[in-house]
């Protein structure tokens, strides 16, 4: 192994012991699941670590959300082909059972895939409007708007005016 690519791959460690738990909880926000959140980011590490990123990255816990988002959507998208097998009762995740009981989850059940996403993706991960337009590739005027809207769904979710 080179210096190059041991100091790549340190790199890339870096980034996941500083990015991975905010990922996480920014994704869970975003999907309102956990099931393939874990494998959606170690999939996103492993594409950075491979140098499949763009040219330039502004941000990369930003470009990691953007890549871990569509990997679930596209997992999702693949499962919702199939018919479901029947489940069975086990014990709930801890995490999950955790998670329902947030307000603030229920309120982000409430928004629209499309909403939920703009709304972690701005107040959670903290990207920009313009940050968002370009991953997204919209004008930054529909980001914009799109934002406004979700967060007025989501503040009248919970009562508030």
């Amino acid at each position: 192994m080179t210096a190059e690519p041991a100091a790549k791959a340190l790199d890339w460690e870096r980034a996941f012991q500083a990015h991975y738990h905010s990922l996480f909880r920014a994704l869970v926000g975003a999907t309102g699941r956990t099931d393939g959140v874990d494998d959606a980011i170690q999939d996103a590490f492993a594409q950075g670590l491979r140098g499949h990123l763009p040219r330039e990255v502004r941000s990369i816990e930003a470009w990691l959300f953007v890549v871990a988002l569509n990997r679930i959507k596209r997992s999702r998208r693949r499962a919702a082909l199939f018919v479901p097998l029947r489940r069975t009762e086990h014990a709930a995740d801890p995490v999950d059972a955790a998670l329902t009981r947030v307000d603030v989850l229920a309120r982000l059940e409430a928004l629209s895939p499309r909403e939920r996403e703009l709304l972690v993706a701005k107040f959670y991960v903290g990207l920009t409007q313009d940050e968002l337009a370009a991953a997204l590739g919209l004008p930054r005027g529909t980001v914009s708007s799109a934002i406004s809207r979700a967060a007025a769904r989501f503040r009248a979710a919970g009562g508030e005016r």
